[in-house]
């Protein structure tokens, strides 16, 4: 069970990845950490931010996971979020990275539902996830903050 260390604004969590659900964007999210974006909220999905820096997903996988389909292409595909998913919402020849810090439902604009691939979550039992969650929230608040993912 891989983990990873999420550090936004001074504080860092740690979330497992779901290697046995999406083993091949595990796979890929792993080999490009460390990883540092620019994130701004979500204007159609709820408690949720995006990475504005692109992640990119090589040519050979990124027709699998362009328009997801639950058990089709991959078993973690969902488009309600809870509090610490980490999702790839695949799109043209890169992806964003999006993070709920309360629910949510990935839309893609007004047109409703979005699947996504989900590659992580927060350990809910973290002692800082609380803290965590006030600085997701700030994101809607105050304004764009810099998120950063590294193996832990």
């Amino acid at each position: 069970m891989r983990r990873i260390a999420i550090e936004l604004d001074g504080v860092t969590v740690e979330a497992v990845l779901h290697d046995e659900k999406c083993p091949t964007l595990c796979g890929l999210f792993w080999d490009a950490l460390p990883y540092e974006s620019p994130v701004i909220h979500e204007m159609f999905s709820g408690r949720a931010f995006s990475t504005l820096k692109p992640l990119p997903v090589p040519e050979s996988v990124w027709g699998r996971f362009l328009f997801p389909r639950p058990g089709v292409e991959d078993p973690s595909c969902k488009t309600n979020l809870n509090p610490g998913d980490v999702v790839l919402a695949p799109g043209g020849r890169t992806s964003k990275l999006c993070l709920s810090y309360g629910l949510a439902q990935f839309r893609e604009g007004p047109a409703g539902p979005s699947y996504v691939n989900h590659l992580a979550s927060v350990r809910k039992a973290d002692p800082n996830f609380g803290q965590f969650v006030e600085k997701c929230a700030e994101v809607y608040s105050k304004g764009r903050k810099t998120i950063r993912f590294r193996k832990a």
